[in-house]
């Protein structure tokens, strides 16, 4: 049987910016194993689902340290811990969390 997985990339990004929803929840959600949903979700769009959600909670974050919030702050609403999320942000987007706070300073 071939299944396919629709999501659409808007209701994926409002799901995935809850830094308590997982891969888990989504398989659970859908009726499938994590294993399976990852296969059909890397064929559907080409990247790993837990990569595509680090990715919407990154963005997010990014977006409120441009707009003023502390990092300890962007980084707790995204579900990581400061030294983590630090290094997280900096392999993402290439600059420092506490750089893309300056800029706006």
């Amino acid at each position: 049987m071939n299944e396919q997985i629709t999501v659409t990339k808007p209701d994926w990004e409002q799901r995935a910016i809850d830094a308590n929803f997982s891969v888990s929840c989504l398989a659970k959600n859908a009726g499938y194993s994590v294993r399976h949903l990852q296969r059909q979700f890397r064929h559907a769009f080409g990247i790993a689902p837990r990569e595509l959600m680090q990715g919407f909670r990154l963005d997010r974050a990014a977006r409120q340290l441009a707009e003023g919030k502390f990092v300890k702050e962007a980084a707790a609403e995204a579900g990581y811990s400061s030294s983590y999320f630090s290094t997280k942000f900096k392999n993402y987007h290439g600059r420092a969390a506490l750089d893309a706070r300056k800029r706006i300073l």
